[in-house]
C-alpha cells in the first residue's frame, strides 16, 4: 500500500507558511470545542524514523492550550510493566475528558517493526492486533475522538 503513495506531491512553502497559522488557530478552536463537550482526544503518530514526527508535533501543539493536553513518547517498556498486560501503558495515559494526549509512536510500534523489517516478532501477534482493534472500540465508544497519523518518507528523502 505504501508503495502505491505519490511521494513527489508537494505544497510549496509559501502556500505551507500561510496556511499553517490559520490552521494552528482552527486546532486551537478545536481543542477549545472538545474541552466545552468533554470529548477526550487521542492522537497518534507513527512513521519511520527520521520521518518529521517531532518537528510535526512541534507544529501541531505550538498554538494548542498548552494545559490542555500531554505528549507521551513511547519507549520500551519499562521493567515494573513487563509484568503488566502490553495495553496497560497505553491505557493508563488516556486523557481525562475534555483533555488530549498525543503519542509519538504508539501501541501499533509492538506489531509492525518486526514484520516491517523482516526480523520475528514476539509469538503472539495476531492476538495483539484484536487488542488493538478492541482498544480502539472501547475509546471512541467512549466519547474519545481517535486521530490517527503515519508519516511516510522515501527512502532517498529518509537517508538525505
Amino acid at each position: 500500500m505504501l508503495d502505491d503513495v505519490d511521494l513527489k506531491a508537494r505544497l510549496p512553502k509559501p502556500d505551507y507558511k500561510a496556511q499553517l497559522p490559520r490552521l494552528q488557530l482552527r486546532l486551537h478552536r478545536l481543542q477549545r470545542a472538545c474541552w466545552a463537550e468533554k470529548l477526550g482526544s487521542v492522537v497518534v503518530f507513527e512513521g519511520w524514523e527520521t520521518s518529521g514526527r517531532g518537528d510535526t508535533i512541534n507544529k501541531l501543539t505550538e498554538r494548542l492550550e498548552p494545559r490542555g493536553f500531554e505528549l507521551h513518547t513511547v519507549r520500551e517498556p519499562r521493567s515494573f510493566e513487563v509484568q503488566l498486560p502490553w495495553m496497560w501503558r497505553f491505557w493508563d495515559r488516556l486523557p481525562r475528558y475534555g483533555q488530549m494526549a498525543l503519542f509519538d509512536y504508539s501501541w501499533y510500534r509492538r506489531l509492525f517493526v518486526g514484520r516491517v523489517t523482516g526480523f520475528p516478532t514476539a509469538p503472539g501477534w495476531e492476538p495483539r492486533c484484536r487488542d488493538v482493534v478492541d482498544f480502539e472500540r472501547a475509546l471512541t465508544d467512549d466519547r474519545y475522538v481517535l486521530v490517527k497519523f503515519f508519516l511516510h518518507i522515501s527512502k532517498k528523502e529518509k537517508k538525505r
